[in-house]
């Protein structure tokens, strides 16, 4: 009887529909003489041909190959290419010490996509060089932090489907400012030091993938500047394993965003902990629809936090809580036009807590409650509600 409705999981469509266009019939394979068994670094060389392969072309690379890394493979102002893996691993061996400039050192990620178009990326895995990746107090060093397996900026139209990272440094996906139309689905993500997935841009899309073993938040988005604005955000159909901090965290500069969703996600020994702040107003049209965790949510608060946040939905979901700890399903601050409606709060103490200033906040159909569970008679608050004195 404490199942939930989970039909109805998508809002519209999102852009990232827009798959890149066919490239040349005929690929350009990846020359005999860059060593494909990572017995020495081909960074150079593998450099060389993608820059030597022109536009709207398919670069194919060795099957199952392995290709050192030791330094950045560099995708820029390109248009029109397919990289096809066929199963090929790109692997870094050393840490990156030998570049000797700290800032060259922190930010040596194996693959860069940077203000390119049209871009397919399938059927390849990533190595980073970190013997500490995972969950462990040793897996974060702030030298190497962003050293990330895939960073994206600035590029427009582009599909990477059934590929994989593991032992990063640094994130698995940064997507960066300017980025529109991703599209990261079917692969596999384990093992890292920091962010799991890093994401800024519009019509962004994270689909059907694993990702499991993150040193911090498993999804941020998290704008350094302002202008990192962020709409039309998907992150839907995803395995997620154990990972330390926040499922999604939502907070740095007070960058416009607008339609989050974060849909049908099964969450696995990792609890469903949404944290979205800021101290600006701009931030609209959240929803966290048919998300399940088999695991609890302990410590004190609420598994979702919004503040400051216009128009949320929270529908759906199956969440369990520390019961002794009398934790909320959901927390708002200042925040208007909420609808909660649906969920399972196990072990929870109530649906919502009012932390002051919200407008229009209405919930119904929750259970909440532990042995047995109960719905919660529903509510409609129409606010302002007071803002507690500090």
């Amino acid at each position: 009887m404490f199942g939930v409705v989970l039909a109805s999981l998508t809002i519209g469509t999102s852009a990232t529909g827009v798959i890149p266009a066919g490239a040349a019939v005929t690929p350009a394979v990846v020359p005999a003489s860059i060593a494909a068994n990572c017995s020495t670094d081909v960074t150079a060389a593998l450099n060389a041909w993608i820059a030597s392969v022109p536009d709207n072309s398919t670069l194919a690379f060795t099957t199952n190959g392995c290709f050192r890394v030791d330094g950045t493979l560099i995708v820029q102002h390109r248009t029109g290419l397919t990289f096809e893996g066929n199963g090929a691993t790109f692997r870094q061996v050393t840490d990156g010490t030998e570049l000797v400039t700290p800032k060259l050192i922190r930010t040596r990620n194996v693959w860069t996509f940077a203000r390119s178009s049209h871009l397919i990326v399938r059927n390849l895995t990533t190595f980073g060089a970190n013997p500490h990746a995972g969950m462990g107090v040793l897996a974060y060093q702030p030298r190497f932090e962003a050293q990330h397996a895939y960073l994206i900026q600035g590029t427009d139209n582009m599909l990477m489907d059934h590929v994989a990272a593991y032992d990063t440094y640094g994130d698995f996906v940064w997507v960066g400012p300017g980025t529109s139309n991703l599209t990261v689905r079917n692969s596999t993500f384990a093992r890292n030091g920091r962010q799991g997935w890093t994401i800024n841009g519009r019509d962004i899309t994270f689909e059907n993938n694993s990702i499991t073993d993150t040193r911090r938040a498993t999804i941020d988005i998290e704008p350094s500047l302002p202008t990192w604005s962020s709409q039309n955000i998907w992150i839907r159909n995803n395995d997620v394993g154990p990972g330390r901090l926040f499922f999604f965290a939502n907070v740095g500069a007070a960058a416009p965003m607008d339609n989050i969703n974060i849909i049908g996600n099964r969450l696995h020994h990792k609890g469903l902990v949404v944290f979205v702040s800021t101290t600006a107003t701009n931030r609209t049209n959240y929803h966290v629809i048919g998300n399940t965790s088999d695991a609890g949510v302990s410590g004190f608060g609420s598994a979702m936090v919004f503040r400051n946040v216009r128009g949320v939905e929270v529908r759906d979901n199956v969440v369990s809580l520390q019961w002794s700890h009398h934790l909320t399903g959901v927390a708002l601050y200042r925040s208007s036009h909420v609808s909660i409606t649906r969920n399972v709060f196990r072990g929870g103490a109530n649906v919502w807590h009012d932390q002051g200033g919200n407008l229009d906040v209405t919930q119904s159909s929750n259970w909440i409650g532990s042995r047995p569970m109960v719905v919660a008679a529903p509510t409609t608050t129409a606010g302002p509600t007071p803002v507690p004195t500090p």
